[in-house]
């Protein structure tokens, strides 16, 4: 018979996944991870007693030390790797009427890094949790809780973009997601002059804040990331071309093939 469970906030909830999908194998990294899951949930003011919910991941964590990691629990997962300007977020978000439900990383680090100590309205702040949560759980924690997490809301398609290393892509395709690179032209010349383009351009974040980058910042960032990227991009299962004149209903329809 199925045990019910107390309901978590966001954060207690990250934490108490992370636990039980990824147990800390050292006595400190264990500690450290249990702390930070009691000071989450006495952060969180929505009223639930921190010692019961503090129980009740106990007894998830006994009932699951006999279980093994799902595997392949959706109907459809896709991961795009892809360089700046590639259009992962845009076609991400074109991808949403059609039943996808985004895995954002960022969401996560944000909801954990206070119970971390860390300020999750920085970006230092949150690279600061970011490492902390790998140091305790693992490099392909972000990636367990995602799609735990969109399990858990009932997912059923889902989307992750931009995977940061090697183990994440393996861990996405333990829970069946196909790996996609994303290029805006086969031509690698061509590709990164269009990518220039598209990012010098100002536009909206998700937050409805105006983002400008400049060539300079364009030419930095791919001077960091390029060679960490293009060895994901290696172990997609494809590359999907994504171009302006081809429309984004063609392009999702050569990632979902």
């Amino acid at each position: 018979m199925r045990r019910e469970h107390v309901a978590l906030p966001a954060s207690a909830r990250f934490f108490s996944s992370a636990i039980l999908l990824d147990q800390p194998r050292s006595l400190s990294k264990r500690l450290a991870a249990w702390q930070s899951l009691n000071t989450a949930l006495n952060l969180d003011e929505s009223g639930i007693n921190p010692d019961i919910a503090l129980a009740d991941t106990v007894s998830k964590a006994i009932e699951a030390r006999n279980n093994s990691r799902p595997k392949r629990i959706f109907a459809d997962a896709v991961v795009m790797v892809g360089h700046q300007g590639s259009g992962k977020d845009y076609v991400a978000d074109a991808m949403a009427p059609l039943g996808y439900v985004r895995i954002t990383m960022s969401d996560i680090v944000k909801a954990v890094a206070p119970a971390l100590g860390f300020n999750p309205d920085t970006t230092q702040g949150k690279i600061d949790a970011g490492h902390a949560m790998r140091r305790i759980f693992g490099k392909r924690i972000f990636t367990d809780l995602g799609f735990m997490d969109a399990s858990e809301r009932g997912a059923r398609r889902v989307i992750m973009t931009g995977p940061r290393s090697s183990i994440e892509i393996r861990a996405a395709r333990e829970f069946g997601a196909r790996i996609i690179s994303l290029v805006a032209d086969t031509d690698k010349k061509k590709d990164r002059a269009i990518r220039l383009e598209r990012v010098v351009k100002p536009r909206q974040t998700g937050d409805g804040k105006q983002r400008n980058m400049t060539k300079e910042d364009f030419v930095s960032r791919e001077r960091q990331e390029k060679r960490r990227i293009n060895r994901l991009m290696k172990l997609s299962d494809r590359t999907v071309v994504n171009k302006e004149e081809m429309g984004v209903s063609a392009v999702i329809r050569n990632i979902r093939r």
